[in-house]
């Protein structure tokens, strides 16, 4: 078992059940190592929480001795411009604008209607854009999460 994949069992381990973690990336270097992590909640993460779970986890990596050199250990929550990766991330992005590449390389702009995470889908109403105006369409399509290679959030400053 990896370094990441120890992490992300402990992590799962004490973890409230409504953050996960969306992802452990660990680079070594001669000098100083980074250890990143990015949680998320079904209603977002906050400070607080990410404090927390960064003092358990540097506690139990101190204990188990996984990391043998220096290291830098940051805990946070995904940015505004970092992809959905997970099904779980989008309940809480109903109602907002998503730009979505799917698999096959193909580029919409839509709004998140619907989360259908037992059915691993989405449902979103596409947006047009003709000459800088946007219109949204009238049918809702739905997409399976596998199909979607990215999907980010589109801040509005309206």
């Amino acid at each position: 078992m990896s370094i990441e994949e120890k992490i992300k069992s402990y992590l799962s381990e004490i973890l409230d059940n409504q953050y996960f973690v969306i992802n452990v990336i660990y680079k070594k270097s001669r000098i100083n190592g980074s250890l990143s992590i990015l949680l998320d909640g079904d209603n977002g993460i906050g400070i607080d929480a990410c404090v927390e779970t960064s003092r358990k986890l540097s506690a139990w990596l101190d204990e188990q001795n996984l990391i043998e050199e220096a290291y830098h250990l940051e805990v946070s929550s995904p940015g505004a411009d970092i992809s959905l990766e997970q099904i779980r991330q989008f309940p809480q992005h109903i109602g907002r604008s998503l730009e979505i590449t799917t698999k096959d390389e193909k580029v919409i702009e839509a709004k998140l209607l619907e989360v259908k995470i037992d059915e691993n889908k989405i449902v979103v109403l596409p947006v047009i854009i003709k000459k800088n105006k946007k219109k949204e369409m009238t049918e809702p399509i739905s997409f399976h999460f596998g199909e979607i290679k990215k999907a980010i959030v589109i801040i509005s400053f309206k």
